[in-house]
């Protein structure tokens, strides 16, 4: 696929080590975890940011009609890593545009994104119609054990 500048729509810019909140920009897959260093396994994700020195280089490749996939300007991009103790099953993964706060941080002189927090889901009441009808049954229940003590 080839590369837009309007494809950077909404990417928080990164100048200095900060926590900030961000965007997800990754389906992960709960199963598939990045061991390739044998070490440390874990969920690597794209999220919506770039450093300001990147963008500037992408900038000035586009001004120059630089034409590129996202295979050639994809390292640009910052990613993260979510770690498997932060996740114990599928549903604690944030999904493809969750919000999740990362902090950036100088490694080895470049910016990185050092951590992902995933950020608590709020989880809502629900109305189970079941639940009403096995109450309204109980009640039944218990009017017919009492029509067969009197």
């Amino acid at each position: 696929m080839e590369f837009k500048m309007e494809h950077l729509d909404r990417y928080a810019i990164i100048e200095k080590p900060c926590t900030i909140i961000v965007k997800n920009n990754t389906k992960l897959d709960f199963k598939k975890l990045y061991d390739e260093d044998g070490d440390n396994p874990r969920w690597l994700i794209s999220i919506k940011a770039i450093t300001k020195g990147n963008l500037n280089l992408l900038k000035q490749l586009s001004k120059e009609n630089v034409r590129m996939t996202y295979q050639d300007m994809g390292h640009l991009l910052i990613k993260g890593a979510i770690w498997p103790e932060q996740a114990n099953s599928p549903m604690e993964l944030p999904v493809k545009g969750e919000e999740i706060i990362a902090t950036f941080d100088y490694v080895e002189d470049v910016l990185r994104c050092t951590g992902i927090t995933v950020i608590p889901r709020v989880q809502p009441d629900l109305y189970i119609h079941s639940v009403e009808t096995i109450d309204e049954i109980n009640k039944l229940e218990d009017i017919i054990k009492n029509m067969k003590n009197d």
